[in-house]
């Protein structure tokens, strides 16, 4: 196991007011396989699901969806910069499908789903991440990562459970209202 706490990124914006941090203490397992190939570190922000019996914690990926999505198409505009990869599931509250394809366009990516989701999607809607297709099984994010962490190895994580003044605008990816409400009130988000 390596745990390796490291400064932030390139972007040091503050994410939240440092001075209100609360982390847990120990730290958390991230799997290297939950993460596409290429990506480097898991970003300062990244919501995460954390099991506290096996102390292993999964990221909550996210995709804010860039034009309208009919309610029958399996081609998915979404922003560059999320961490999904092929056989990923992605979802809404209503459904969730099995990634097939990732495009990279030059503004966008576009994900290909195995199914359609059900509903039209309107631009600006965000995605998440599911444990599998079907009635919408979304994974719950519960912590947030404090710094990044570099994909070797075995990596570990601290985890923060609770902040004031997390600038949303300002978090590596954007969060739905479901994020919101699993974070509860321990984190004070703000636009």
């Amino acid at each position: 196991m390596k745990y390796e706490v490291t400064l932030p990124g390139p972007d040091r914006a503050e994410m939240w007011n440092q001075k209100t941090v609360l982390v847990h203490t120990g730290g958390f397992n991230l799997s290297v396989n939950d993460f596409p190939s290429g990506i480097g570190y898991a970003k300062k922000g990244l919501p995460l699901s954390v099991d506290f019996n096996t102390r292993n914690a999964k990221p909550v990926k996210t995709a804010k969806v860039t034009a309208v999505v009919a309610d029958d198409a399996v081609a998915i505009p979404v922003e560059k910069g999320h961490i999904f990869k092929v056989g990923d599931f992605i979802g809404n509250a209503a459904a969730a499908s099995a990634i097939t394809a990732i495009t990279s366009g030059s503004t966008t990516d576009t994900i290909t789903i195995g199914t359609t989701l059900g509903e039209e999607l309107a631009e600006g809607d965000v995605l998440t991440g599911a444990t599998e297709a079907g009635a919408a099984k979304l994974l719950v994010a519960n912590k947030l990562n404090y710094a990044d962490v570099r994909l070797e190895g075995q990596p570990s994580c601290t985890a923060i459970y609770a902040a004031d003044e997390v600038r949303e605008s300002k978090l590596p990816y954007p969060l739905t209202d479901a994020i919101k409400t699993s974070l509860t009130l321990r984190f004070l988000i703000i636009p």
